[in-house]
């Protein structure tokens, strides 16, 4: 690969991953807020998701986007 193609590739996996990390932070954020909806309107037992996954679903989110910031950080080449 010419050094163009490995920019191009470089930046199109930054993108990709970042749209990743995007989708993936709103629908934690939607199911959560989901699920505070049918909790304060509905049903107070409700859990669209049981004990821990949620919090399982958060962490792995956030652990996601801190390793793509982490894995596409500046790195200066000589």
């Amino acid at each position: 690969m010419n050094k163009s193609t490995e920019e191009r590739a470089e930046k199109l996996m930054f993108w990709f991953s970042f749209i990743g990390g995007v989708v993936s932070l709103v629908l934690v954020l939607a199911s959560v807020m989901c699920e505070m909806y049918v909790r304060w309107t509905m049903n107070q037992n409700f859990t669209l998701l049981g004990a821990n996954e949620l919090a399982a679903l958060i962490v792995s989110a956030f652990g996601l986007i801190i390793a793509m910031a982490y894995i596409h950080r500046p790195i200066k080449k000589d």
